[in-house]
């Protein structure tokens, strides 16, 4: 073989060689970059998945917190079985949610599962076939706070709160973690009345209890999950009871009238001011000679004072310590009986707590 033939191989061997060489490198570098590209993207998930999780611990419940946004959780629903009027039944059933999701608490936090503190409540109740937990009372209660301002503001009637429903206000602004109810008064009973008869009349609700000469007007109010009814029998102390379907947490709405009559003073009562100033601010069984009667001054009563209760905007009578004292003597005592509890009311946290 002559010389040239073999410098010439020995060039193309040598170029053979060089060009694997060349597609190695770049190979090697192509696949760092991918392993450094997995490497970074694999950091970015890690990284986002943290931040997603720290956003989803911070709407996790806990029982533990004292102040701490609450997602409402659906309620047992078997309560459909229940035979319902077919007008609520129907947009009930229709309704994705009782409690929709996206609906966070933003009032008072931290009240909704009272300051982490649960007290023992009625779980059975007249308008529900299931039982309740503690955590659905609670619901009912803001549900209905929720419902009474918007009434309030409908139909142009100032709603008072009163009873054990003051006692909360009183203390913190908020119910009683032990109350399962709330109390209202209202004045201006005509006009009242206008703005609820132009709603719908339904079939009562069915009720385990019945008294024998039930009066009640049945309304449908604009939110599916509430009824109100009008107690027109003359036996029956209290006018108006809002109803929160869901869960059987009611409001009681009682009527004062004003009256010069001083013979009201002989008849049944629960409460009365120490002396009465006429004309006097008194109640359907006041007048009726029936229990769970209470007389006020006007001078206690009004001018009615704005309040926030439940995280909401109602009413509060004049002088709270007043009307307080008539009824509760020992409304100011820290250390109370909150159902079948010892409770001491925590100046610092602003909550209840159980004593035994």
């Amino acid at each position: 073989m002559s010389t040239k033939r073999r410098a010439g191989k020995c060039i193309i061997i040598t170029a053979t060689i060089a060009v694997c060489i060349v597609i190695s490198l770049l190979n090697l570098i192509a696949t760092q970059r991918n392993i450094a590209y997995e490497s970074d993207k694999t950091a970015l998930n890690t990284q986002e998945h943290e931040v997603a999780q720290r956003r989803r611990r911070k709407m996790v419940v806990s029982t533990t917190s004292t102040f701490q946004r609450q997602i409402p959780k659906v309620i047992d629903q078997t309560w459909y079985k229940k035979e319902f009027p077919g007008s609520i039944q129907s947009q009930i059933r229709h309704t994705s949610s009782m409690f929709p999701p996206n609906k966070v608490i933003q009032h008072n936090e931290g009240v909704l599962n009272n300051c982490g503190v649960k007290f023992s409540r009625e779980k059975r109740h007249d308008y529900i076939d299931v039982d309740r937990t503690d955590d659905d009372i609670t619901r009912g209660i803001f549900e209905n706070t929720r419902m009474l301002h918007e009434i309030a503001n409908a139909s142009g009637v100032p709603l008072v709160i009163m009873h054990g429903s003051l006692i909360g206000w009183w203390w913190n602004n908020v119910s009683l973690p032990w109350d399962d109810d709330i109390d209202v008064i209202l004045t201006n009973q005509d006009k009242f009345q206008k703005w609820l008869s132009a709603h719908t009349k339904i079939n009562p609700i069915k009720t385990k209890k019945k008294h024998p000469n039930d009066k009640q007007t049945f309304y449908q109010l604009s939110d599916v999950n509430f009824t109100m009814y009008f107690d027109e029998n003359r036996k029956h102390h209290i006018e108006y009871r809002l109803i929160h379907i869901p869960t059987g947490v009611y409001t009681d709405i009682c009527v004062l009238y004003k009256t010069n009559d001083q013979k009201i003073m002989r008849n049944k009562k629960v409460s009365a001011p120490t002396k009465a100033k006429w004309p006097i601010w008194a109640m359907k069984a006041n007048i009726k000679n029936l229990w769970g009667g209470h007389l006020y001054n006007e001078e206690d009563v009004l001018p009615f004072r704005n309040c926030n209760f439940n995280g909401y905007n109602l009413h509060c009578p004049n002088n709270v310590d007043n009307v307080l004292r008539q009824e509760y003597k020992r409304y100011r005592n820290p250390s109370t009986k909150g159902g079948s509890y010892s409770t001491h009311f925590n100046s610092k946290t602003r909550c209840w707590d159980k004593t035994q």
